[in-house]
């Protein structure tokens, strides 16, 4: 499809709406919505197998929650039965980190659900601090905020300790 990082979000979303293949369409926004792989190619796989036989491939829903839904805001679809995958475990503490960030910011940012507040809260969000604003800082922060409290919490089992940093190395 000709898409790159660079692509503009409306440009990627025309040129994946208006394929002339519908895989493409499927593979493309599976992609877009950052599914797994073997998740998005099994769901190709699966219309492509409908399409050509008339057989409805079964499947099982995942499901992941969003800041209003505990279920169907964010979902794609499996083999029937199939165990939770690497990319899909990993797909899972992505959306976790991410909602976890989004919450923690809305609570700083919104009192009422006022627009203008919905609009300041994605700006400092997406901002990387220069004003440049754009989704992948605000995925950038909440990697940077899991590792904040993986450094927080290691810090507190240490609190309390008798042997100081010097003290340790030279021991």
């Amino acid at each position: 499809m000709g898409l790159t990082e660079n692509t503009s979000a409306l440009a990627a979303l025309l040129a994946i709406e208006r394929s002339s293949k519908r895989e493409d369409r499927w593979r493309g926004f599976g992609l877009l919505f950052g599914y797994p792989k073997d998740a998005i190619d099994f769901f190709v796989l699966a219309g492509t197998h409908q399409a050509t036989t008339g057989e409805f491939v079964e499947r099982d829903f995942r499901n992941f929650p969003t800041h209003d839904r505990k279920t169907g805001g964010f979902v794609y679809a499996v083999p029937k039965l199939s165990p939770e995958s690497e990319s899909e475990l990993a797909v899972r503490k992505r959306v976790e980190s991410i909602l976890a960030e989004y919450r923690a910011h809305r609570n700083l940012k919104i009192v009422k659900d006022d627009p203008e507040q919905v609009v300041e809260l994605i700006r400092d969000w997406f901002d990387d601090g220069t004003g440049w604003c754009h989704p992948s800082h605000a995925m950038q922060k909440a990697e940077q905020s899991k590792l904040n409290l993986v450094s927080d919490a290691g810090s507190k089992d240490t609190e309390g300790s008798e042997d100081s940093l010097e003290e340790a190395t030279s021991k």
